[in-house]
């Protein structure tokens, strides 16, 4: 009985997938994505994923909107949602959470939190929960062993804090700027 469920469900999922995606912006929307790696997923890493991206090494799609649980996950156009595994990359604009138990980076803009040992975006927006915390800019907290921002409207605790524009650009356990 178990086994017929899970047919029947693959069926469905296949079935729906191919009524529902569609072109968009010359990339294949899709609700669900399956990788073992890139390029052993389906559908292809320009695919934009609306609804689950499911990684079991490494998975790459153009856009990320939804659930992302990948051990390496990466988007190369803009991610919003819940991102999980132990690496997650987003080179567009993202806003939500990133669970990287090693890192999260963010080349662009990032809103929400990132929570793992190293996190890195270009602007942040937020909270950045780590070890080693890094943006260019922040509008928000980081929290870690180690901050680092060249701008911020916000605060940093930790043993070192940084912000390189800042008359003091080292101080510890406290840094802040407004």
């Amino acid at each position: 009985m178990k086994k017929c469920m899970f047919v029947v469900a693959c069926v469905v999922l296949f079935v729906s997938h191919s009524v529902i995606a569609q072109e968009s912006r010359g990339h294949q929307k899709t609700p669900f994505m399956l990788g073992l790696f890139n390029p052993a997923q389906w559908p292809g890493d320009s695919a934009d994923v609306y609804g689950m991206r499911l990684g079991l090494i490494y998975a790459e799609s153009h856009d990320m909107m939804g659930l992302d649980v990948s051990v390496v996950g990466i988007t190369t156009g803009e991610a919003k949602g819940i991102q999980l595994g132990l690496v997650q990359i987003v080179e567009g604009k993202s806003f939500g959470l990133q669970l990287g138990a090693i890192a999260n980076v963010s080349y662009s803009e990032y809103m929400g939190l990132q929570l793992g040992v190293f996190n890195y975006a270009e602007r942040f927006a937020g909270l950045q929960l780590g070890v080693i915390n890094y943006a260019s800019y922040i509008g928000g907290l980081q929290i870690g062993v180690i901050n680092v921002a060249d701008r911020i409207v916000g605060f940093q605790i930790g043993l070192v804090n940084i912000i390189e524009s800042n008359d003091f650009p080292f101080v510890p356990i406290l840094n802040g700027y407004f």
